[in-house]
């Protein structure tokens, strides 16, 4: 299973590429790059211009031969509907630089994730992720946990996945509501 990057080919930086770099190496997993135009028409030049910049970008990785491979990408819907992107290990996205339709508020990072496209990495500090990668500092992690809810049990099993990448500092969270805890605790 590969480590997907889902990158705005718009963006003026793409920090993203070398965080979803770090996790591949650290993971031993093939790396693929897509860069998404985000409603943009693509003609065959643009389309060849945006390859060739993604190309120059996984070649600045240093990643073994044969383990990035590129893709183009007109908008976002094509990249939930991508099958590698569905079945991949990770994905990783950059949090900011996308663009949303005003009748659509969520971001791409938040439309992979619902349309569970494997776990995915909303990356905002790059820096710091690398450097957690690269075993240089913990990350801390918030886990919100709920005995009743079945998607709790995902997110702490997640866990192990993120112990392997790096250490983790776990804070584990459970919000109750004071009258529910009243109620099944019988006090007046």
């Amino acid at each position: 299973m590969a480590i997907v990057c889902a990158s705005p080919l718009m963006a003026r930086e793409s920090r993203e590429v070398e965080v979803a770099a770090a996790l591949a190496a650290r993971l031993g997993e093939p790396l693929l790059l897509v860069g998404v135009m985000d409603g943009e028409p693509l003609s065959d030049s643009v389309r060849r211009e945006a390859l060739r910049h993604l190309e120059v970008q996984a070649e600045r990785l240093h990643l073994p031969p044969g383990r990035v491979s590129c893709r183009v990408r007109s908008d976002t819907e094509e990249v939930l509907a991508d099958e590698e992107c569905r079945h991949s290990r990770w994905v990783v996205a950059a949090a900011e630089g996308w663009r949303t339709s005003a009748w659509r508020r969520a971001s791409l990072p938040e439309r992979l994730a619902r349309h569970g496209c494997g776990p995915v990495l909303s990356v905002r500090r790059a820096d710091a992720l690398v450097d957690w990668m690269r075993g240089r500092r913990r990350l801390l992690v918030v886990v919100g946990v709920d005995p009743l809810s079945p998607t709790a049990d995902a997110a702490v099993s997640f866990l192990r996945e993120l112990r392997q990448v790096g250490p983790c500092d776990v804070l584990a969270t459970y919000v109750c509501s004071p009258l529910e805890a009243r109620e099944r605790l019988g006090i007046h």
